[in-house]
């Protein structure tokens, strides 16, 4: 059984830019854990390969219920980086990026903990970065943007995400 995930509406200004297709194709969410990066991500990704492209995803079409589900192909979710052979796993990474969609108009690739990725490994995803297939979004999240050099932040949009405070999470738990 699959298990869909509840993910929230995006931030004003970033529906905006998927509405008006004005989305960077290289972000960084920043923001400590808790603070919702990885459902960001996701809401994102649904976004951009929703039907309806109205800047929001609208969870019902067949890529937002693929999304929901953990099981769309053409957004890749990396949770956890490996601790060897992380070069080599980054260089396959960086490879997909260059192959087309498989069934929606996008691709987007979502790396988790991209903080903890080691200087080589950074500099071989920089070569996506500044030179960034037209149908691929990259989203690296962190929790401190400077653990990341300063050529890969000079690529990249960085939105800042600060945790929920109490009376939003219990709006949200309302919901």
């Amino acid at each position: 059984m699959e298990t869909k995930r509840k993910l929230p509406p995006l931030p004003s200004p970033l529906g905006e830019m998927v509405r008006e297709r004005r989305l960077p194709q290289s972000l960084c969410l920043e923001g400590e854990p808790g603070s919702g990066r990885t459902a960001l991500a996701l809401a994102l990704a649904g976004s951009i390969l929703c039907q309806r492209q109205e800047g929001e995803m609208c969870g019902t079409c067949t890529p937002c219920q693929k999304v929901l589900a953990g099981s769309h192909r053409d957004v890749t979710l990396v949770e956890e980086l490996p601790a060897e052979k992380q070069v080599d796993f980054v260089r396959e990474l960086r490879a997909s990026a260059y192959i087309g969609p498989h069934e929606g108009r996008a691709k987007v690739i979502i790396l988790a903990d991209a903080g903890r990725l080691s200087r080589d490994s950074q500099n071989i995803l920089l070569k996506v970065l500044e030179e960034p297939p037209e149908d691929t979004c990259l989203i690296l999240i962190c929790d401190n943007k400077f653990r990341l050099l300063p050529t890969i932040l000079s690529r990249v949009t960085t939105v800042a995400l600060r945790p929920l405070g109490v009376e939003a999470c219990a709006r949200l738990l309302e919901e």
